[in-house]
């Protein structure tokens, strides 16, 4: 894992997906271009809505994809 865990949404009232952060920055309300696990080569637009640094802990397992590149 390259960066932080960040927290996205990619719809309205879909789960959040704890995803690979690679190291960009971004805060909640931000939209980034996501890269899903079980999608590889698909992107599709995320919100997000935990920034990297807001969870103190937890055991997340596998991460669900990564951050490519703010929307």
């Amino acid at each position: 894992m390259s960066g932080d865990v960040i927290g996205v949404r990619i719809a309205r009232n879909s789960p959040v997906l704890f995803i690979d952060g690679n190291g960009l920055l971004n805060k909640p309300g931000d939209v980034i271009v996501v890269e899903l696990s079980t999608e590889k080569g698909i992107e599709v637009e995320a919100t997000v809505v935990i920034g990297a640094g807001q969870m103190l802990s937890a055991s997340l397992g596998e991460l669900a994809g990564r951050a490519l590149r703010t929307a």
